[in-house]
């Protein structure tokens, strides 16, 4: 596995660099630190400004995306800053050995678990020995980890190693519906999909957390209340009263696929997907459910404390794809899940 770096798009050319608190060799002549700024979309036209232990810089992203920062007596670590949309949105990342890394909201997000900070704050206050006793190869893995954990309802990243070198382009795990083919997107469509389902609000919520949450349990428990709200809101604003959709319901006691049909918000018909025989609501009433019902089904899990809740939900409409839940640990049959696909709106 690479050496770790904090998150962003940071190359330095031409210069061996000693770390881990040995000093750096310090020249005249300019390193570069380069980088590439993205989201679904490279970021383009955008500043980037570098701080480090000694030296500093700026340039401006190209169009797809890349930026090389010229700095003079550079001596790592560095923290870089880009400002997109005339700085209404300012994301940054570190480096203690200088290879090339991402700038994304990703490595926001690790930059504020490492430094514990207001990252534009930070910035702007620069403290080259805060900076170096902070940004740490353990601090940076702990970090990393932190933000797989959380984010495991939002970006299926735990079979990812050092994410924050990842290509734009490689293909990574998406996040499957049940009876579907195994699929990969690329990074940079789930880091867009990530986006398109958070909002600017909750996203910064998340980064307070990120912040403030000292214990990982706590964190990913607060988290997922967050991304949970964010899936009911944007179902609730789409206010779809007539729908269909299809869903396997998995549970000790066996597999029940099921299609449901909803009118005017209330269920009409219900039926096995398969061999379309009718559902007798009155014995599987708890198994036929709509929309609203199904977060009604995550919010009882976190009310009856089950050790484990995960779910995903769909970014434009803001319906459960779908929920896992462990309530009790080391019980083999008290899991539950909950799979949907074939959503359709009537």
């Amino acid at each position: 596995m690479k050496s770790l770096s904090l998150i962003l798009c940071i190359g330095v050319s031409g210069l061996l660099l000693a770390c881990g608190g040995q000093e750096s060799a310090v020249q005249d002549n300019p390193q570069y630190l380069t980088g590439l700024a993205f989201d679904a979309q490279p970021v383009a036209g955008a500043p980037v400004l570098a701080k480090c232990r000694r030296g500093s810089g700026s340039a401006t992203t190209q169009a797809d995306g890349k930026f090389s920062i010229a700095v003079r007596q550079l001596e790592l670590p560095c923290m870089l800053e880009l400002s997109i949309d005339n700085g209404k949105q300012k994301l940054h990342a570190l480096s203690m050995q200088g290879e090339a890394v991402n700038i994304t909201d990703l490595t926001e997000l690790l930059a504020t678990r490492v430094l514990r900070s207001e990252l534009s704050d930070f910035f702007a206050h620069f403290n080259p020995d805060a900076i170096s006793k902070g940004v740490t190869l353990s601090s940076i893995t702990a970090a990393e980890e932190d933000v797989k954990s959380a984010l495991h309802n939002v970006l299926k990243l735990s079979m990812l190693s050092d994410f924050h070198h990842i290509s734009p382009s490689q293909q990574v795990p998406d996040l499957e519906a049940y009876n579907d083919e195994p699929k990969t997107v690329t990074y940079a469509d789930k880091l867009g999909a990530m986006k398109r389902g958070l909002g600017t609000v909750q996203f910064s919520q998340i980064s307070t957390l990120m912040r403030q949450e000292v214990a990982l349990q706590k964190l990913n428990l607060n988290i997922d209340a967050l991304l949970l709200t964010a899936g009911k809101q944007k179902w609730e604003a789409a206010n779809l009263q007539n729908y269909h959709y299809s869903y396997g319901y998995r549970c000790f006691c066996g597999l029940v696929d099921v299609t449901v049909v909803v009118r005017n918000g209330r269920i009409t018909e219900a039926y096995t997907r398969l061999k379309h025989v009718p559902v007798d609501r009155g014995i599987n009433d708890k198994n036929i459910r709509t929309i609203q019902s199904l977060f009604d089904f995550a919010d009882q899990a976190y009310v009856r404390q089950a050790v484990f809740v995960g779910f995903s939900f769909d970014t434009q409409y803001g319906y459960l794809k779908n929920i896992n839940v462990n309530y009790v640990a080391d019980i083999a049959d008290d899991e539950i899940g909950i799979d949907v696909f074939d959503f359709g709106i009537d």
